[in-house]
């Protein structure tokens, strides 16, 4: 899930009413001095910034992604956690959320709960990924439509975008990866992690992630640093540069994370413990 209530995300969607001229921005609106564009409401360039080295970043992975379709998105739901109970949610909630398939599959499932929040991942994972590829993408849950199989694989369509999801169930966790292809999803290494009411669940689900990749790779933690892209997509640093894919998603109590190392270098499962801890 979102860290900002995401149980009302589908009334603080961001609207998309230049999508071409916003898309013109992000590929053309940047010069060699890495100066930043901006328009007005029809597309006349009324003023530039400098770009921060954040955003530079930022900027280079989407590129990379929209080169290589490459990337990965990862979403968890703490089943646990009172925000899931059906009875604090909006009365109309399901029908924002959900596709009219989508709703009869739930009222036909013996578990509805692990149902709801099991779709409300796989669309919360496809979402981040998508975002990758173009950040005038709006989360506007009923338009991700979810095909999953019993056995937690499936596919999450997007217009005529689509990739592909795995879900796996692991108490009252729900932790849903997307990546564009199966190939893809077998060199991600993920991993789980539970931390206590008092943790700071951003910095916890950062040191289980950099703990992770750390041992992944057999290298020192002091190699690695998570940072902010351009439109807050975390992005790992190795040795300060920028290195494969990452997610990081957290509620309740729970933390998960998703790396898609780069083209040429093996990744897989990742450890599974508790948020936090590992070596440093």
């Amino acid at each position: 899930m979102r860290c900002a209530k995401p149980l009302r995300l589908w009334c603080l969607q961001k609207t998309q009413a230049y999508p071409k001229v916003r898309r013109g921005f992000l590929q053309a609106g940047t010069d060699a001095n890495s100066k930043v564009y901006t328009f007005d409401g029809v597309g006349n360039r009324i003023g530039q910034r400098r770009r921060s080295r954040a955003q530079e970043i930022g900027a280079d992975r989407r590129r990379e992604s929209l080169i290589s379709g490459f990337g990965v998105g990862n979403d968890v739901v703490d089943l646990d956690d009172p925000e899931t109970v059906v009875e604090g949610l909006n009365p109309r909630f399901d029908e924002r959320v959900f596709t009219s398939g989508e709703s009869r599959k739930l009222a036909e499932s013996c578990d509805t709960h692990a149902l709801r929040w099991t779709l409300w991942a796989a669309k919360e994972s496809a979402y981040k990924l998508a975002q990758r590829w173009d950040p005038e993408t709006v989360f506007s849950q009923s338009r991700f439509v979810t095909d999953i199989g019993d056995n937690g694989r499936g596919i999450v369509h997007y217009g005529d975008w689509h990739c592909v999801v795995s879900i796996s169930h692991e108490g009252s966790a729900i932790h849903a990866l997307a990546t564009s292809n199966h190939s893809d999803r077998e060199r991600v290494v993920s991993g789980l992690g539970r931390i206590e009411e008092s943790d700071d669940p951003s910095v916890r689900v950062r040191e289980l992630a950099i703990n992770s990749v750390a041992r992944h790779l057999q290298i020192e933690l002091t190699a690695l640093i998570i940072t902010a892209g351009e439109d807050r997509i975390p992005v790992l640093l190795l040795d300060g540069q920028p290195s494969g894919y990452l997610s990081l998603s957290h509620h309740g109590a729970l933390t998960a994370f998703a790396w898609m190392p780069p083209r040429g270098e093996r990744g897989g499962e990742g450890e599974r413990g508790r948020g936090g801890e590992g070596e440093g």
